[in-house]
């Protein structure tokens, strides 16, 4: 399967990014979800709002599920950060958004994060996940408020 976006070079950045140029050829007929990561590691490009409505849009046109990995959500320089569930109504009972706090409260390693979506698909991936694999270790659950309110050793 060929990847769904194209990249182009973006001279501003001096880097690669997504284009808003969906490719059809990127889903099956038996497609339910579309997975998307952030552009930005390790280039430092944020999608600008045509490229997520492209995305949006894509997703919406074939009823697919938008799981978007939001990690490196708060790295974004002088660029605006959209969600994803913002560009498009429609899209946003149908959108999971995945959040960690190994970036934004130099976690890393700790392995600890979020799901954010609708109420009943949270309850059942917390069901699924409780019997798939471990949940967060004591220090890891601990450190996460304290590194929020900027709590150092």
């Amino acid at each position: 399967m060929q990847e769904m976006l194209e990249a182009e070079m973006d001279e501003a950045l001096g880097s690669l990014k997504a284009s808003a140029r969906p490719s059809d050829s990127a889903t099956a007929p038996a497609s339910k979800s579309l997975l998307a990561r952030r552009s930005d590691n390790p280039t430092g490009a944020v999608y600008d709002v045509p490229t997520l409505r492209g995305i949006a849009d894509f997703a919406a046109d074939r009823n697919l599920w938008i799981i978007f990995d939001e990690c490196y959500g708060f790295v974004h320089g002088h660029h605006t950060h959209h969600p994803i569930a913002s560009i498009l109504p429609e899209v946003r009972s149908r959108t999971l958004i995945v959040n960690a706090f190994s970036k934004s409260l130099a976690l890393t390693g700790w392995r600890i994060g979020y799901l954010a979506g609708l109420k009943e698909v949270i309850n059942a991936v917390n069901a699924f996940q409780s019997h798939t694999t471990s949940n967060p270790n004591w220090a890891a659950r601990r450190a996460r408020p304290l590194a929020a309110r900027g709590w150092e050793p």
